[in-house]
């Protein structure tokens, strides 16, 4: 598979099983690509790539209650230069997701009442420069109702290698998850 989506294009793969999926230097530049309730369960290395892909203003990418399992979900060198790409309440289970490379440099990545249980997250050579990329709890005041913060409980989430960490990630906790690997001299207590 190897759509390349654009204006006018709002793909829609809300409770597929993907086990292979090729969006290889994909540009998402407006309309909405959802992903809500995705199952993510690659057979193998690197199934499911979005190296290169470019998230840009204009652009909704829902990977809401998507869940990663198994396999390998690539983001390498991915841009995310605006719009929203929204990974609130995904559950990572087991599968080894990378943003190697990854570039955030505006828009919007929310990561709140995500569970990692299992598997690992890596941003090893990642640069966040300018996006709001957030794992804390959100309060949505449209709907008088709170987003919890991201649940770290397993596996590993590891931003120790950052390239550039001028415009960190939130977290908005207290103590120091299991499995979060911040860069060093990084304390949770300054990402709030």
């Amino acid at each position: 598979m190897r759509p390349s989506p654009g204006k006018g294009y709002d793909p829609d793969f809300t409770g597929a099983v993907l086990d292979e999926a090729d969006f290889r230097r994909a540009r998402f530049t407006g309309g909405d690509i959802i992903f809500v309730k995705t199952l993510f369960v690659s057979h193998g290395s690197d199934q499911i790539v979005f190296d290169e892909a470019d998230f840009a203003e204009g652009s909704c990418v829902y990977f809401r209650l998507a869940e990663f399992r198994s396999g390998s979900l690539r983001f390498n060198r991915a841009t995310f230069s605006g719009g929203w790409v929204a990974f609130d309440g995904a559950r990572f289970t087991g599968a080894q997701v990378n943003f190697r490379d990854a570039a955030f440099t505006a828009g919007e990545v929310p990561f709140e009442g995500a569970e990692f249980s299992d598997g690992s997250v890596d941003f090893t050579g990642a640069t966040f420069t300018g996006s709001t990329v957030n794992f804390g709890e959100h309060h949505l005041p449209s709907v008088y109702t709170t987003v919890p913060p991201a649940l770290f409980s397993g596996g590993t989430v590891d931003f120790s290698q950052v390239a550039d960490f001028t415009h960190p990630p939130q977290f908005g906790l207290q103590v120091m998850p299991p499995g979060l690997r911040l860069p060093p001299g990084i304390n949770i207590s300054d990402l709030r």
